[in-house]
């Protein structure tokens, strides 16, 4: 077992050495990004989901009292 106490513990200090860097690669990423863009192709996603995904018969709530009543067993 301490074997594998010592690989936990080396690889806990690898991703604790990383996440600074991790973090800063990241960031990058995000400021890159072009936002417009990501914003019109998620709008395309949803307004095919609109179009192909039939409206639910039952609003909202009674479909929440469905899921509640059920995971009460």
């Amino acid at each position: 077992m301490p074997d594998d106490q010592s690989q936990e513990k080396q690889l806990a200090m690898q991703w604790k050495r990383a996440a600074p860097h991790l973090a800063a690669a990241r960031r990058d990423d995000v400021r890159r990004q072009n936002t417009a863009r990501a914003i019109d192709a998620l709008d395309e996603v949803f307004r095919h989901a609109i179009k192909t995904t039939p409206p639910a018969r039952t609003s909202g709530f009674v479909k929440m009292y469905e899921i509640l009543k059920r995971s009460k067993g």
